[in-house]
């Protein structure tokens, strides 16, 4: 048997502080991994993924968001004592929802060692690109008609209400010059956003 003792925090390549470690580099452990993390108040972490293991992940105070998925397009939030399994090539991030108090948490792998795989920021856009689609947004919004528009988007939103088909009303909603975001705004406004049920 090894005792690992609290240690100081070290910088992980994904972003995040990581602390003490039971691995195969501190125990000479040859099937498990197990660590504690700190994501400091208002961070993220960079997307990443664990190649050749599962994860625990055991939360001890604070409360995190993770988004995972191919665009990181799913969310699910956790908080003190929640527990939450991550699965091999699972692209993730995690975010501190506070902007005042630290996310730590314990992980645990099948895996003697730290295998995290960083990915491409999805998240990030760059900021010319962004003026750019702002302004062309900005100069389509200008030349259309503002009334139309608005019952068009009423009419979506009525017919979301109902059981006929959406098609009709979508294509009249783009075809008098709503935005995509105007159009799925619409539906949201009575659909809601869906929320995974974890």
């Amino acid at each position: 048997m090894k005792i690992v003792k609290p240690g100081a925090e070290h910088d992980t390549p994904r972003g995040i502080l990581g602390g003490a470690e039971l691995s195969q580099a501190t125990t000479g452990a040859t099937n498990i991994y197990m660590a504690k993390f700190r994501v400091p108040a208002g961070a993220r972490s960079r997307p990443h993924y664990h190649a050749n293991c599962e994860s625990a992940c055991y939360m001890l105070s604070g409360r995190m968001r993770i988004r995972w998925g191919e665009r990181l397009e799913h969310t699910v939030d956790l908080g003190p004592g929640d527990m939450l399994w991550v699965p091999p090539h699972e692209t993730h991030v995690l975010e501190n929802l506070s902007d005042g108090e630290d996310a730590e948490y314990v992980v645990a792998r099948d895996s003697p060692t730290e295998d995290s795989v960083e990915v491409p920021d999805l998240l990030r856009v760059d900021p010319e690109s962004e003026r750019a689609q702002l302004e062309r947004l900005k100069a389509f919004k200008a030349d259309r008609d503002q009334d139309a528009v608005q019952r068009r988007l009423a009419d979506l939103r009525e017919a979301a209400r109902g059981t006929a088909n959406l098609l009709p009303a979508i294509k009249a909603a783009l075809r008098d010059r709503c935005s995509i975001g105007e159009v799925c705004g619409a539906m949201k406004d009575v659909f809601g956003e869906y929320q995974p049920d974890f």
